[in-house]
């Protein structure tokens, strides 16, 4: 009895987290995007700031 009740609770905290798995890909996913995009341009205006000074 007890192995079941152990697989059940398995089960739940499995499905738990792989309802939550695909929210933190997609946040994960946007934070790496904005933050390379911020650094991308950050060096781009950096480089111009150094051509015209």
């Amino acid at each position: 009895m007890n192995k079941k009740v152990n697989l059940v609770l398995a089960s739940i905290l499995f499905g738990g987290v792989a309802t939550v798995l695909p929210l933190l890909l997609k946040i994960s996913l946007f934070v790496g995007i904005g933050l390379l995009l911020f650094f991308k341009y950050d060096d781009w205006e950096y480089d111009q700031r150094q051509k015209n000074s």
